[in-house]
Formats: C-alpha cells, sequence, structure tokens
C-alpha cells in the first residue's frame, strides 16, 4: 500500500480547509501518512517575505517529492491553480492523483484526464477511499 498521500485543495477559508482536514483525517484513519499544507507546512503565512515564499515553495515540492500520491479537492467555479500546478507536477512524476468534487459546475478537462480521465475522481469521502486503496501504487 502507497504510504504517504499528499492533499491538496483551495485553502482559502474555513469552509475548504475543514473539508481537506476531513478528507485527510479519513485518509489518516485508512492508515496513510499525509501531507497537508496548511496544517503541516504553515502554508498561510506571509507571502509579501520573500524568505517565507521560497521556505513554502522548497517545503511544498518536498513534500510532493515525498509523497506516493495526491489526492486534490476540485470544487469551484475554476479549480485552485496551486492545486493544479501540485496535479500536473505529480502526473509528470508519474505518481497517481485522485480527485473529490460534488461541484455540480463543468469539471476542467485537463483536470479531469490528469485523474485517469475521469476515473479517479470520487464525489465523497467513502468512495474516494475506495478509489485510493484500489489503485494506488504497492
Amino acid at each position: 500500500m502507497a504510504k504517504n498521500v499528499y492533499v491538496a485543495g483551495p485553502l482559502f477559508n474555513s469552509l475548504e480547509r475543514g473539508y481537506l482536514e476531513q478528507i485527510t483525517a479519513a485518509l489518516e484513519q485508512a492508515g496513510y501518512d499525509t501531507f497537508l499544507p496548511h496544517r503541516d507546512a504553515g502554508i498561510l503565512g506571509d507571502l509579501s517575505d520573500i524568505r517565507e515564499r521560497r521556505r513554502i515553495y522548497h517545503g511544498d515540492l518536498a513534500a510532493l517529492d515525498a509523497s506516493d500520491l495526491l489526492v486534490a479537492l476540485l470544487t469551484g467555479a475554476d479549480h485552485d491553480s496551486g492545486t493544479c500546478g501540485e496535479l500536473g507536477y505529480m502526473v509528470a512524476k508519474g505518481k497517481p492523483c485522485f480527485g473529490i468534487t460534488d461541484d455540480v459546475r463543468r469539471l476542467n478537462n485537463l483536470i479531469w484526464g490528469l485523474c485517469h480521465e475521469g476515473e479517479w475522481i470520487a464525489s465523497d469521502i467513502p468512495a474516494l477511499l475506495a478509489l485510493v486503496q484500489q489503485h494506488a501504487p504497492a
């Protein structure tokens, strides 16, 4: 079972962060180690400070490199740009990416493709766990 999961998603309000924390808790209860940026790297730091920007950027890349797979929250009228960057980075590294959304708006076609042509996108946390457990690398 792949052990390290990077949990990506928008971090701009308490509802988004709260749902990401629920996803992370479910993955951890299922036996996965997780990296949740706002919890583990303090990603909501002062981006006007170049040293803080560099710390966050390099910490993010290190966490992505150390992860076996990525789970992305794909809600919103347009998907979060940071989340999309993380998805692209992981796919380029040959690591599987899974999505979760119950948003009724149209899913971006490239993001759909990065999540195994939509086959690895779930609409709720139990379905997401089932996909990860079934398709994550051993």
